[in-house]
């Protein structure tokens, strides 16, 4: 039978299927030897929604054995996670000799990241050399890992190992464009930096922090110069009228403009002032390149003025009045020849590198739980915490007990506990360790045998304590497992093991007195009784028969069949009175007088 489950191990691993189901997922028939598929569960991710079928392909008998039934019993998934037979309605029992298919959904949102090693737990019903055998328990482990939700954000700036995380979280950049002139990182967590490749960024605050890059083909300065207004101060002309002439004919004043010329080519002119000799300005935003020469020209509009006045087409076409070499730094009451005056305003601005590439990313830190509190009581042997708002995960000596994510847990073992108490973000915290102390109520009770030197004995595992008692008592230096009673009583021995878990045997009624030898080798109680009695002997007595008689010499019990050294009888039907119990054994006839009362 170990061979054949041994076998199921091997070649089954989990669930299996029925003739019709319920849709709750999908089976893959292209799968037809048998097994699991996929055999690991793909990753999942905490706070994404996680769904996936398993087909499994039944066997139908082995070493001999025909399969009549396998029933998924439980899966412990991680916390977040739960699972659905495609046979629930029929407690997810699957006849093979029916149908070998099956499926599960595996569904749900994980919330606690880590690797888990699932346990799956099924039952087998197999029929072998024509005997039914149920409920053959068979387990093993399919893994899963679950990730934090972080896959990695990126940009064409950079990129980053975590975009999201619990806090404190430690964050690595990478600079998606090295080798270029210049960088600037802000990472709003207070700290900024040139580095092309920067350190290690810690955000120790929960919140929403925007990540700024810059990356810079050229770290050049541009020098910008702009002229922003021209004056002409005045124009005026020789006593034969030149340059402009004399304007008889409309009022004898000039029509000042001007034209800007850029390495000897035009590049604006303004409007004219018509009959105006000064002063006159004029407003632009005209940028002036550094490394190029610039000239402005004063004219006087003549044919250009004929708009206002068809007489200026008399004076012919328009006359330069005179010019002036554009100073960079500015200039007033420059002159332009010999005939006129001219201001100008000449704004500098120095304009920084522009980034190349400017990318933007967003980080979240999530805040994590207080630290959860737990208790223990000794008396139900219970774990409890108050942190029932949150996900909750049990732990002992380090190691997750899976399945085990209620805010009250029994404990079935003694050893270190403690609890992880985390939020809808997958954040965790921890509480304090405890050692929980667990005493196995049906562990065996030590026995009290008796030697041929008329001493008490017991055994008890290596490292346990021995305290032997007298009518309830502890006897002070009695701790061996062999004790040597000085007076009459009603012994008991208790054994202790290192975690302080007391068991005690049934009471040994011993005589002293060496003509009692044959009476210490066993023992009646409790005496008297209400309802029933229990019977041990020592191994150095064998015992045959056992008849209880009333007082009138009525035998009432006869027993003849014993499997241990000790007998339970129940007296509840009988009168209360005087009985005499008599064994009949190896050492021949020995009897003991009880009491039973109501």
């Amino acid at each position: 039978m170990k061979k054949f489950i041994a076998f199921l191990l091997l070649v089954f691993s989990i669930f299996n299927s029925n003739l019709f189901y319920s849709q709750t997922c999908t089976i893959d028939y292209s799968y037809t030897q048998p097994g699991i598929y996929p055999d690991s569960l793909p990753d999942g991710f905490i706070g994404n929604p996680y769904s996936e079928d398993v087909t499994f392909v039944m066997i139908l008998d082995t070493m001999g054995a025909t399969i009549t039934n396998f029933q998924i019993v439980n899966i412990a998934l991680p916390v977040g996670l739960d699972w659905e037979c495609d046979n629930s309605a029929g407690g997810c029992n699957y006849d093979p000799q029916s149908n070998i298919y099956g499926c599960i959904n595996i569904f749900g949102t994980p919330l606690l990241a880590g690797n888990y090693d699932i346990e799956v737990s099924i039952l087998v019903n197999v029929i072998a050399s024509g005997q039914t055998i149920n409920n053959i328990p068979i387990s093993f482990s399919v893994f899963m890992a679950v990730n934090q939700n972080n896959p990695g954000s990126g940009n064409s700036g950079f990129s980053m190992n975590n975009s999201s995380g619990c806090f404190p979280v430690s964050i690595d950049f990478t600079n998606n464009n090295p080798g270029l002139a210049a960088y600037f990182w802000d990472f709003d967590n207070g700290n900024t930096t040139t580095a092309e490749n920067p350190s290690t960024q810690q955000y120790n605050s929960p919140g929403e922090y925007h990540v700024t890059y810059q990356a810079y083909n050229s770290i050049d300065t541009v020098d910008v110069y702009t002229l922003t207004s021209f004056t002409i101060e005045n124009v005026t002309e020789s006593w034969t009228g030149a340059p402009w002439g004399w304007e008889l004919l409309n009022g004898n004043m000039p029509d000042p403009y001007f034209i800007l010329y850029e390495d000897g080519n035009l590049i604006y002119q303004s409007t004219f002032e018509y009959n105006n000799n000064g002063p006159i300005t004029w407003t632009m935003n005209i940028n002036l390149d550094p490394n190029k020469t610039y000239e402005i020209s004063v004219m006087d509009a003549d044919e250009s003025a004929a708009q206002s006045n068809t007489a200026e087409f008399t004076y012919g076409s328009d006359d330069y009045i005179g010019s002036h070499n554009i100073n960079l730094n500015s200039c007033s009451n420059c002159s332009a020849g010999s005939y006129a005056d001219v201001t100008y305003t000449i704004d500098y601005l120095q304009i920084l590198p522009s980034p190349s590439i400017l990318s933007n990313d967003t980080i979240q830190i999530y805040d994590v739980p207080g630290q959860p509190n737990i208790e223990f009581d000794n008396n139900l042997y219970v774990l409890s915490t108050d942190s029932t708002q949150y996900g909750l995960q049990w732990y002992v000596n380090d190691t997750i007990i899976a399945g085990h994510t209620s805010p009250t847990d029994t404990i079935e073992n003694s050893g270190y506990y403690h609890l992880i108490a985390f939020n809808n973000y997958g954040c965790g915290t921890s509480s304090d360790t405890i050692y929980a102390v667990y005493c196995d109520s049906t562990a065996t009770s030590p026995v009290i045998d008796i030697n041929s030197n008329l001493e008490l004995f017991t055994s008890a595992p290596l490292g346990w304590t021995v305290q032997w008692n007298n009518n309830g008592t502890p006897i002070s230096g009695a701790n061996s497992a062999t004790y040597f009673p000085q007076n009459s009583g009603d012994f008991t021995v208790s054994i202790i093991n290192s975690d302080g878990c007391i068991y005690t045997s049934n009471p040994y009624i011993y005589t002293v007195g060496i003509e009692n030898f044959t009476q210490n080798l066993w023992s009646v109680f409790p005496n008297p009784t209400k309802n029933e009695i229990f019977i041990n002997w020592s191994s150095n007595l064998e015992i045959n028969e056992l008849n209880i008689f009333d007082i009138s010499g009525k035998k009432i019990v006869t027993i003849k069949d014993f499997n241990s050294n000790s007998s339970k009888i129940n007296l509840q039907g009988f009168n209360s009175g005087i009985y005499i119990v008599s064994i009949v054994t190896n050492k021949g006839f020995l009897t003991k007088t009880i009491a039973k009362t109501y």
